[in-house]
């Protein structure tokens, strides 16, 4: 699972929480390069499928 947080009055965000439901691990993710565009309900426009679990390498 990703969630967007700490999102902007523009409806944007650079930090990311996840967490891994294989093996539980969870945390944050701060995009250096990039911004994510989220709806009025704090969810992501596009999809997030490109981020893998850093401790078992799990797609989120």
């Amino acid at each position: 699972m990703i969630k967007p947080i700490n999102i902007t009055s523009l409806k944007t965000t650079s930090t990311l929480q996840y967490k891994c439901e294989k093996c539980g691990d969870y945390g944050t993710i701060k995009l250096e390069n990039s911004i994510i565009n989220v709806d009025n309900a704090g969810n992501s426009i596009y999809p997030l499928d490109d981020y893998k679990c850093k401790k078992c390498g799990e797609k989120l």
